[in-house]
């Protein structure tokens, strides 16, 4: 009885001493090495080292496991790290693009709304920058309505938009015509200075009431002078022999310019004069003379702005 009394003890004493190993596999790696190394076990030196590969074999295992576990549980924390950044690039782009409608000085973003106003453009780079002298000079390139009265406005505004900021002295702009666009010559090309619009070039299609008057005056067909065609024929032996060669003009636009033409009418001879407005005509053309010869003659006239008149001074 007592035998099978101890027989029946001894499996419950292995049973709980496997629960017992198992238990410091998975928490006390250490402790586990010296149960399974310690003089008192009795397992042969090939189950001890079988034992210790397999133990650590799982301790890896359990590991690596856990390690995967770890990263599928971050990985929504990276993903939503990505986005905020994501969102403050996105927010950094719409800051600087909106800072682009604003420009570093207030004349600036006055000049442009000025623009904007008349329904033009600026077609061409533009800024304020320091002269020689250390004033400050506007220069800029305006597509606007190919209208004087408009074009006079504009420059009207910008002139009191200048003499009332202490960012800009000056200005220097080329107007080209809007309803042309990038194709648009330069109408004219305007200075503003000491409170001073002062035109240093200025296009024949720009219309201005004086340019259109000046358009008017001459043949589409052949460039000639109308009604001076008409002064010259008259003057002729025979008008229908007349043939136009060319025809050139001078707009008088300047005080300079009358003195220097009126100078040269005085040496020729001439009483006539011109004014600021007129036109000073020259017209090359052939015809036949009293004996029937072709010759080529040249002849000069003026013609008025003021009172919408022409003149022939000379055939010579």
């Amino acid at each position: 009885m007592e035998n099978n009394t101890l027989d029946n003890q001894q499996p419950k004493k292995k049973g709980n001493l496997v629960l017992w190993i198992l238990g410091w596999i998975f928490f006390f790696p250490i402790p586990v090495m010296v149960l399974i190394w310690r003089k008192k076990n009795t397992w042969k030196l090939p189950i001890k080292i079988a034992v210790t590969v397999i133990f650590w074999i799982l301790l890896f295992a359990i590991g690596g496991l856990g390690d995967k576990s770890n990263k599928t549980e971050s990985q929504p924390e990276t993903t939503i790290t990505k986005t905020s950044a994501s969102f403050e690039s996105s927010t950094t782009v719409e800051t600087t693009e909106e800072s682009k409608e604003e420009y570093d000085s207030q004349f600036k973003n006055n000049f442009v709304a000025l623009v904007n106003e008349f329904d033009a453009e600026i077609f061409s780079d533009w800024d304020v920058n320091s002269a020689n002298d250390g004033s400050n000079i506007l220069t800029a390139g305006v597509l606007i309505e190919n209208n004087e009265d408009v074009i006079n406005s504009f420059f009207d505004k910008l002139k009191e938009l200048i003499n009332s900021s202490e960012e800009c002295d000056s200005a220097m702009i080329t107007v080209g015509d809007k309803a042309k666009g990038a194709d648009s010559e330069a109408l004219f090309i305007a200075a503003i200075d000491n409170g001073e619009i002062t035109t240093t070039m200025e296009s024949i299609n720009y219309n201005s009431a004086h340019n259109i008057w000046i358009r008017n005056q001459f043949s589409a067909w052949d460039g000639s002078h109308i009604e001076l065609t008409k002064l010259i024929k008259e003057n002729l032996n025979d008008e229908d022999s007349y043939k136009h060669i060319e025809t050139t003009y001078r707009d008088i636009k300047t005080q300079a310019d009358v003195d220097e033409v009126n100078e040269a009418l005085s040496s020729a001879g001439k009483t006539d004069t011109v004014q600021v407005g007129d036109l000073f005509i020259v017209t090359k053309f052939s015809a036949k003379n009293g004996f029937n010869a072709t010759i080529k003659s040249t002849a000069y006239g003026i013609a008025s702005y003021e009172n919408n008149s022409i003149k022939l001074i000379a055939i010579e």
